[in-house]
């Protein structure tokens, strides 16, 4: 016995239920990977090395944390910094969430700053005036960064304008007046040989305040 046949009623009602059934993604949006999978990445080179393969631009950017390479920086694994300058990371690209920091000033001052991610970075052509690398070094007490960039020709009385969130002039000083600001005499001593000009303290803008508000 055959089913009566659907009314007007019916028919359009399941052409409607035909319609809201979405369309299956499309070859392209399969390939997106998700922001948690990038991230795993930077910690896996063979992963990262698929997902390159499979399209992930090597300067794309984080949300809230900058571009692959300043991220991988950042966190130090040499394996992925090489993997991604390799497949055509700018090493002078800015981070995407500030105007001033670059690849190489994460390297200079990350959780697990590594020289030869410093080095990695330079031999790629970053670019060490600008960066705020050694001021950033400096800053971290990191000596052998501070030497590499010396080494490498950096600007030992460079000095760095570091601005708050809405744009306001926070900070303008040397590597060698935040380096005495921390209290790492090492890093003093080097920038001093290598003829940085000794400002003050009491030229450090706004951190004056603080500086003289300590004993």
């Amino acid at each position: 016995m055959e089913p009566p046949p659907l009314n007007p009623t019916e028919i359009s009602d399941l052409k409607k239920s035909l319609n809201d059934i979405p369309s299956p993604a499309t070859p392209t949006d399969s390939l997106v990977p998700s922001h948690a999978l990038i991230l795993s990445s930077l910690q896996d080179p063979l992963l990262l090395e698929s997902l390159l393969e499979n399209g992930l631009d090597p300067n794309h950017i984080l949300p809230h944390q900058g571009t692959l390479l300043a991220s991988a920086c950042w966190f130090g694994p040499l394996a992925i910094v090489s993997i991604l300058i390799g497949r055509g990371a700018d090493p002078n690209h800015l981070a995407g969430y500030d105007d001033t920091y670059k690849p190489l000033a994460a390297a200079a001052t990350g959780f697990h700053s590594d020289v030869a991610v410093v080095e990695a970075l330079l031999d790629a052509g970053a670019v060490i005036s600008g960066s705020g690398a050694l001021y950033g070094a400096a800053q971290k007490g990191r000596v052998d960064v501070v030497r590499c960039l010396l080494r490498r020709a950096a600007d030992v009385n460079e000095r760095v304008v570091i601005k708050g969130r809405n744009g306001e002039r926070q900070l303008d000083s040397t590597a060698l007046q935040v380096a005495k600001r921390y209290g790492h005499e090492n890093i003093v001593n080097l920038l001093l040989e290598a003829g940085a000009v000794d400002l003050g303290l009491e030229n450090m803008g706004k951190e004056k305040a603080v500086e003289s508000g300590s004993t």
